[in-house]
């Protein structure tokens, strides 16, 4: 059985065309419903042996791209860091390793430029992979995409 949908094209032009006459922000709260959904699912899906870095990282940040309105669900990554002259303490250190954790990781030597750090000489086994943002898409994703549907579609009828 085949479907054809005429006039997706315009539909989707008149919805492009309304959202334009929000503000950025309007439709930002407008999205924050449905991606609130993505992270309580992701944060459920972290392990209980995470020392919570990891699950309080995971958030709602603004997309790093040219759509003002965009937003981003996952993990707030800090770039590591040490303030000049000092060897110790690390500053800013987030969840740097949300993506290993994620995907996991294969064998590989511990160290700086391949030199073991480890006492016996022997290289990390690796770890297997614990996704916990993919499996929170898989189980909530079209509630979130309804949800965001509705909360514009709302949006739009309020200002129309």
């Amino acid at each position: 059985m085949n479907v054809k949908l005429e006039g997706t094209e315009k539909l989707i032009a008149n919805i492009k065309r309304a959202l334009l006459t929000h503000k950025d922000t309007e439709v930002r709260k407008a999205l924050t419903g449905s991606a609130k959904i993505l992270v309580d699912a992701a944060k459920s899906n972290i392990e209980h042996s995470d020392t919570g870095l990891l699950k309080s990282s995971i958030k709602i940040l603004p997309k790093w791209s040219k759509d003002p309105s965009g937003m981003y669900v996952g993990p707030r990554v800090k770039r590591r860091r040490r303030r000049s002259g000092e060897k110790g303490k690390i500053l800013d250190a987030g969840p740097y390793y949300a993506h290993w954790v994620e995907y996991g990781t294969s064998a590989h030597n511990l160290g700086f430029k391949g030199k073991f750090v480890d006492v016996n000489g022997k290289k990390h086994p690796g770890s297997k992979p614990k996704p916990y943002m993919r499996p929170a898409f898989d189980t909530k994703g079209q509630e979130a995409l309804n949800t965001a549907m509705n909360d514009i579609a709302r949006m739009i009828e309020n200002k129309v």
